[in-house]
């Protein structure tokens, strides 16, 4: 997957979520003004999250979608 083509969610109240992922898999960003956060969601472990903190919610993104990359949590695009 490129991440120069991931797409994000709207922001609603500074909170943003990575679309196209696999099924059990969230990655979000929480825009807390002076912070960002990212939270990595895994399948199975139900609200336990990864968290890193950020400088502002552009540097959560790219932190995010290299964690999805890394985790091979993009779903997989069938060529018809």
């Amino acid at each position: 997957m490129d991440t120069t083509k991931a797409t994000w969610s709207k922001p609603y109240y500074g909170v943003q979520h990575l679309d196209g992922l696999r099924n059990g898999f969230q990655v979000t960003v929480t825009d807390r003004g002076s912070i960002a956060e990212c939270n990595v969601f895994l399948p199975g472990h139900q609200f336990r999250t990864t968290t890193s903190v950020h400088p502002d919610a552009a540097a959560a993104r790219i932190h995010g979608e290299s964690q999805a990359v890394a985790l091979d949590a993009f779903a997989k695009v069938v060529a018809a």
